[in-house]
């Protein structure tokens, strides 16, 4: 299968097309007990590393979880927000309707009848099993320790995967229990639509999340033991993006061995287990000094999605650093041009874990 992406040249267009979305993913990670012991996000296709500096959905947003169902926003649907899990991608989605359906496999990827199973409520999330298998067979676990921290860093695909990110972590690993909101200390920079075109496709956006100190990781992957998952998410309308990351904490205590029991029993009261207090707390803003962005860069930095009109003019209020606007319109179009040469099949090939 082959298809055409037409690289939209006005902001005119965008508020036209539908079939897009966006936007930021985990692409690497390492925690305060082992800098080699490095980790990415859950969903994450290794395949498509080599180049991610298009903007496009296909092949260049597949990846990326959303969280909220539908995962593209078309034609006044209701989207659900997801509170657990670890979102959906275009890729799940490709993997469980598309694949194995003789008629839709066939079809190209703009397409109607591929676009309305994007546009439509698919009722799942990421699969937990499939993910932590590849996180096992690809050694990919960063290690922490309570009171430690964790350095995430963000691909941002387009205009809307930017910051502010904030966080929360499941310590059974399933991403059925999240706790409370948690800020990193050091952030992406971002509005309250975490839009940012100054920080696409740049190579060290990294955050700073600390680990509670009275974190207790008890989840299981694998050979691992002490396991948590933490989801981060932004603000995006479109969205919310993010992802999730799979981490060990270490240096744990070794339980003591149980003292013999003596003849008379003396009533003892367990501790109540450790509480975590969280504190919301605001965002540091990163004031970006340059020019405002012409409609191209305009339409390169939002990939072609449809968003609201307040938000457009959000957008055009972004300064783009010297020399930052004709590095990002080249870099993405001729990755752009690139993909609408390719197969879609190749494009979305499950990740080989065996």
């Amino acid at each position: 299968m082959h298809f055409t992406l037409n690289i939209p040249t006005t902001v005119a267009f965008l508020s036209f097309a539908s079939s897009i979305y966006g936007h930021g993913l985990i692409a690497d990670a390492y925690g305060n007990h082992n800098a080699k012991a490095r980790g990415r996000g859950l969903g994450f296709i290794d395949q498509y590393n080599n180049n991610r500096w298009g903007t496009g959905q296909h092949p260049f947003q597949v990846d990326v979880p959303v969280f909220k169902d539908p995962i593209i926003p078309c034609c006044n649907k209701p989207r659900v927000y997801n509170p657990n899990g670890c979102g959906i991608t275009l890729q799940i989605i490709w993997r469980n309707n598309i694949r194995d359906n003789k008629h839709l496999v066939k079809q190209g990827w703009y397409t109607p009848a591929i676009q309305s199973l994007f546009t439509s409520r698919r009722g799942y999330t990421l699969d937990m099993n499939y993910e932590k298998n590849l996180i096992v067979a690809k050694k990919l676990m960063p290690q922490v320790t309570a009171g430690g921290w964790l350095k995430v860093r963000i691909h941002q695909v387009n205009v809307d995967g930017a910051g502010p990110y904030r966080y929360r972590i499941d310590s059974t690993a399933t991403a059925n229990h999240f706790g409370g909101w948690l800020w990193p200390t050091v952030n992406m920079p971002g509005n309250k639509y975490s839009f940012n075109v100054a920080t696409i496709h740049k190579p060290n956006n990294w955050m700073h999340l600390p680990i509670p100190a009275g974190l207790r990781c008890t989840g299981t992957v694998g050979p691992y033991k002490n396991v948590c998952v933490l989801r981060a998410e932004n603000h995006a309308v479109n969205g919310p993006f993010g992802g999730c990351l799979l981490f060990q904490q270490v240096g744990l205590p070794v339980p003591a061995a149980p003292k013999p029991l003596t003849p008379v029993a003396v009533p003892t009261v367990a501790p109540p287990p450790p509480t975590v207090t969280v504190t919301e707390q605001a965002p540091t803003v990163t004031i970006i000094k340059g020019r405002p962005p012409t409609k191209e860069e305009i339409a390169i930095a939002i990939g072609g999605e449809p968003i609201p009109k307040e938000a457009l003019e959000e957008v055009k209020e972004e300064k783009i650093p010297s020399g930052k606007g004709a590095e990002l319109v080249e870099e993405a179009k001729g990755a752009n041009e690139e993909a609408a040469d390719k197969a879609e099949t190749e494009a979305v090939q499950d990740d080989d874990y065996e």
